[in-house]
């Protein structure tokens, strides 16, 4: 078909929802949801170096989800500092070949993780740099919108910048994601059909997928279906 888009999608993003009602529904408690939804990582990192996706992120932890139940952050914190020991330790990020960029306010989160998190970069700096993976933590859309204005305020204030000449490029360049291509593609779990404010700048003219699948649940299956669907419609950016 003449309107078919048959290039695959360069950058993946993905909004991992379910993780919760997932555990509801196993008799499992919020965390042990959280867990296996972070193990999923690892399945979709493979299924989308078999495509040869060039970039792909994850939307792990919103600036909302600092928000709730003090003992599920506790859990929360306890839990991304053990994955990201588990990682170092068994060489997953060698494993996968790929570079690690952590993406949002990342002084929401204890020392503890911030260390790990230094380990995981350092580690993945000596990877090639033909698959990238961007893990979203501490990140809300308006959060990062309202700090890229202030950022581009001081530098009004400071006469690095004329207001009446600023660009979009002058405004990528303050979003955490500055120099990162936007996504072609964001795929979201468990049937809500919304973006809740993820890369709301970044994400314009992506193409967005829903799918009903609970994270945890996600399968290659679903994941090829993505695709597939993306490459059937026809992207006109606007025009």
């Amino acid at each position: 078909m003449d309107n078919e888009n048959t290039s695959k999608p360069k950058h993946i993003a993905i909004i991992p929802d379910g993780n919760r009602r997932w555990a509801r529904q196993n008799n499992l408690t919020p965390i042990e949801g959280h867990s296996a939804g972070i193990d999923k990582f690892n399945d979709v990192l493979k299924w989308a170096k078999d495509h040869d996706i060039k970039m792909i992120s994850f939307w792990s932890f919103s600036t909302e989800n600092a928000s709730r139940d003090k003992n599920e952050i506790e859990g929360l914190y306890n839990l991304f500092n053990k994955k990201l020991f588990e990682g170092l330790k068994d060489n997953q990020y060698d494993k996968h070949n790929a570079k690690i960029n952590f993406i949002g306010d990342l002084s929401l989160f204890p020392d503890k993780i911030l260390n790990k998190i230094k380990q995981v970069q350092e580690r993945s700096k000596k990877t090639a740099d033909d698959y990238i993976v961007n893990l979203f933590l501490g990140y809300g859309g308006r959060p990062e919108l309202l700090n890229m204005v202030k950022k581009i305020s001081t530098k009004v204030q400071h006469g690095e910048l004329v207001a009446d000449d600023i660009t979009e490029h002058d405004i990528e360049q303050e979003l955490y994601t500055k120099g990162l291509p936007d996504p072609d593609l964001i795929i979201r779990t468990s049937g809500e059909m919304r973006t809740s404010g993820f890369m709301p700048w970044q994400s314009v003219y992506s193409e967005l997928y829903f799918t009903n699948k609970l994270w945890p649940d996600y399968t290659q299956q679903d994941f090829n279906d993505a695709i597939t669907e993306y490459q059937r419609r026809k992207r006109r950016f606007g025009k």
